[in-house]
């Protein structure tokens, strides 16, 4: 149960070296569900109980990477709202239309201290996790494919300027900080851990010198 109008991660769009080789990775031996690919290239995969249509996006390209990462909002009120606050704050934000990536809707893109893109979006298509709604089989064959992690749950990257990067979640997206590592002067933070939910953590950064790190 989401506490603010962010509900919980939603995707993390990854770039790799060998996509045919990263998509076996993540569909054969993570146990990943491949939902579908686009005229871009992209690959669309979710965990097995996760009932959007997908919550890992993969693509080809020279550096291995993030795009971007994101979050989940209650509804295109919050969406709308979550935009003006981030540009009242000062940020500059990007409407990205719905379709853009595959069965999502509209999202609102901006980009941290750290280097990281954010994204926001308050609508992608259920697609389900194979399970009858009425007394469901606790496991499925689909689920043992590989590892079969049930769920995207958390977010872990590396960047400058991280006491910006918490400002900005906690005034702005309501997050609050559940747990953080001093660094050696014991004034300032080496990492810090945020939830949006009950979760111990939806979202993680650590302070390095390189941005957009993951």
């Amino acid at each position: 149960m989401a506490m603010t109008g962010v509900l919980r991660p939603g995707h993390g769009a990854i770039r790799v070296l060998d996509l045919e080789e990263a998509v076996h990775h993540y569909r054969d031996v993570l146990g990943l569900v491949e939902t579908g690919r686009d005229a871009q290239g992209r690959v669309y995969l979710k965990c097995w109980d996760e009932r959007d249509h997908s919550s890992v996006i993969l693509r080809q390209a020279d550096r291995a990477g993030i795009d971007f990462f994101g979050f989940k909002v209650r509804d295109a009120a919050t969406l709308n709202k979550l935009d003006s606050d981030l540009r009242a704050y000062g940020l500059p934000t990007e409407r990205i239309p719905a379709g853009e990536l595959l069965e999502t809707g509209e999202r609102v893109r901006f980009e941290l201290p750290s280097g990281h893109l954010i994204e926001l979006y308050a609508q992608k298509t259920a697609v389900g996790n194979g399970l009858q709604v009425l007394n469901p089989a606790p496991w499925t064959k689909a689920s043992e494919n590989g590892i079969a992690p049930v769920r995207l749950d958390h977010c872990l990257l590396y960047g400058p300027n991280i006491a910006g990067v918490q400002k900005i979640f906690t005034e702005v997206l309501d997050f609050y900080l559940v747990e953080r590592v001093l660094a050696p002067d014991n004034e300032n933070n080496a990492a810090i851990w945020m939830s949006c939910s009950h979760k111990v953590h939806d979202i993680a950064f650590v302070e390095h010198p390189e941005p957009g790190c993951q």
